[in-house]
C-alpha cells in the first residue's frame, strides 16, 4: 500500500488504521492509509501510530516518538508536524480546531493543525505524568475536551475554542485511570 490509498477496513494497514467518514464504500466503512513524511520532512523520522480523533471527524492526531505530534487532515491528505515535545496523550478537534497534546509535565498544548505552531497552553495535572503508570487521555466533543488527571481522580473540561480555558472540574476521587465519554 502506498501513501494516500483508500482500502476496505478488512485490510488493516501495518502502520495503523482508523475509520473516517467518507460517505460510501464497501459496506464496512473506508480506511485511508498513509505514511507521514520521513526524516527531513519533520517528525524526526517517527511514524504516526495510535491515532486519535473526535468521533465523526476526518482530522486525526498521533504521537511522533518523543519529539512531537502528527496531525493528518484526511480530506486534504495533508500531514502536519507539531514540535510538542514528549506527548503522553494527543487528540484532534477536527476541521478548523486545534491539535491537542498533553506533555509529561502535565501541560495541555493547543497547536494550529495546518502550521504546527502552538496557540495556547494550560496546566491540567497537579504533578508530572508518570509514563510508567496509567496515562491520561484527551477526549474531544464538538465544543470541549476532557483530560483526566490519573493521580488526583480529576477530569478537566477544557474549552479549546477559548485559549484552553478550564470550564469545569469533576472531582471523582480515587484514580481516574479509565475515562470514556458518552452522549454528544
Amino acid at each position: 500500500l502506498g501513501a494516500g490509498v483508500i482500502v476496505c477496513r478488512a485490510q488493516p494497514f501495518v502502520c495503523g488504521w482508523w475509520v473516517v467518514p467518507t460517505g460510501g464504500g464497501c459496506g464496512l466503512g473506508w480506511i485511508f492509509s498513509s505514511y507521514p513524511p520521513t526524516p527531513g520532512g519533520g517528525g524526526g523520522g517517527h511514524r504516526a501510530r495510535d491515532f486519535q480523533q473526535r468521533p465523526g471527524s476526518s482530522t486525526l492526531a498521533a504521537r511522533a516518538g518523543d519529539r512531537g505530534t502528527w496531525s493528518l487532515d484526511v480530506g486534504d491528505r495533508a500531514w502536519t508536524y507539531a514540535e510538542t515535545g514528549p506527548a503522553v496523550a494527543v487528540n484532534a478537534v477536527g476541521e478548523g480546531g486545534p491539535l491537542l497534546a498533553l506533555t509529561a509535565d502535565g501541560v495541555l498544548h493547543a497547536h494550529d493543525p495546518e502550521t504546527g505552531e502552538q496557540t495556547a497552553e494550560t496546566r491540567v495535572t497537579a504533578r508530572p505524568v508518570d509514563p510508567a503508570g496509567p496515562l491520561p487521555v484527551i477526549l474531544v466533543d464538538t465544543s470541549r475536551a476532557y483530560v483526566n488527571d490519573v493521580a488526583t481522580g480529576t477530569v478537566h473540561e477544557i474549552d479549546y475554542n477559548d485559549s484552553l480555558r478550564q470550564a469545569r472540574r469533576f472531582e471523582l476521587g480515587g484514580q481516574a485511570t479509565h475515562v470514556v465519554e458518552t452522549g454528544r
